[in-house]
């Protein structure tokens, strides 16, 4: 079993996930055909395995990737990363691409802890403000003054405090953002319950659209994709339990893929629009949707934004597997004699 690329001689890597095939960080095969490589990650050239060698590990590397669930396809070639971090690219007949919540879930589930924890201290400071607020009325002998319509001077100034704390939260920059025109823009937590998703004549079926410093901004593409996911994550940034995620993740695979989820969120918000159903229901923020909604949108969009980098990878890796493939034909004909 070679160890080292055939063409720049670096060391291919190792993996412990295939066990009777150990080498290569990138793993190749064909099913149909019984060919394995390993692609070096150094030159990208695609190193044919001895035929001896193959036959176990193709039917591990088969089953690996129809139990993973982070996908991207074309009519020729797949592309999946296992957990571990070993890429599999399975030649041939595509399998309908899946989504799978446990990518997000750890960092939802961070999100969940970290607001628990900011609870907690945001609790724990205004019991201090207030015992110092309370020290200080006690000690002015005001506690029982009362200012205009009879409220205290310390119910004031806890009132003030509140409210400094509520403006600077309110003004807190959550990202900046670059336009077509290419000039940045500073987008603010006040900016967020503007934000909303709105049908496109475009590819992806839909645009984003956002307030900012200087007034509207729309985006498309992958750069809706990108901002999209970072504004919702402040959105959804009190995080959630597994039971949720999991069926948001539900939802994102009951409408098939990430894509058409997103477009099935814009429908169910205009529906609601007319219905009078989003003026009514408080539940309900500026995209139309309730929170476990919006926490599927938010993780579409990074599927949707991961899935769209991965195909444009598989363009290249296509390319690559028709060159190894005349190679590898040519190759193991002469065991046929």
């Amino acid at each position: 079993m070679f160890s080292t690329c055939l063409i720049c001689h670096r060391s291919l890597g190792s993996n412990g996930i295939v066990e009777t095939f150990p080498v290569g960080r990138r793993l190749a095969f064909d099913e149909r055909t019984g060919r394995l490589w390993v692609v070096c990650q150094s030159c990208g050239h695609w190193n044919l395995s001895p035929i001896e060698e193959r036959w176990e590990a193709i039917e591990s590397c088969e089953r690996l990737y129809r139990e993973s669930r982070v996908k991207a396809a074309t009519d020729n070639i797949g592309l999946t990363t296992l957990r571990e971090g070993l890429d599999l690219i399975r030649i041939g007949k595509p399998l309908r691409p899946e989504f799978s919540a446990w990518r997000y879930g750890s960092r939802i589930f961070a999100r969940r802890k970290k607001a628990a924890l900011v609870a907690v201290g945001g609790a724990a400071m205004t019991a201090a403000v207030t015992v110092v607020a309370v020290g200080a009325a006690v000690s002015a002998g005001a506690i029982v003054a009362t200012v205009g319509g009879g409220i205290g001077i310390l119910q004031l100034g806890l009132m003030g405090m509140d409210k400094l704390l509520e403006y600077g939260e309110y003004e807190r920059e959550v990202t900046t953002v670059t336009g077509m025109n290419g000039h940045r823009y500073t987008l603010r937590r006040k900016h967020l319950r503007l934000v909303s998703l709105e049908p496109d004549d475009g590819e992806a079926g839909w645009r984003l659209a956002l307030n900012h410093e200087s007034g509207l901004l729309n985006l498309t593409g992958i750069q809706a994709k990108l901002t999209a996911g970072q504004v919702l994550a402040h959105m959804n940034q009190r995080g959630a339990p597994k039971s949720v995620v999991q069926r948001a993740a539900h939802q994102i695979s009951d409408a098939g893929d990430a894509q058409q989820f997103i477009r099935n969120s814009i429908k169910l918000r205009d529906k609601r629009r007319r219905s009078g159903q989003l003026a009514r229901d408080e539940s309900l923020d500026s995209f139309g949707l309730r929170y476990d909604e919006r926490l599927a949108v938010e993780m579409a969009m990074h599927e949707d934004a991961e899935r769209a980098a991965l195909e444009g990878e598989l363009g290249a890796l296509e390319e690559a597997w028709k060159q190894a493939e005349v190679i590898g034909h040519i190759s193991d004909r002469m065991f046929d004699k």
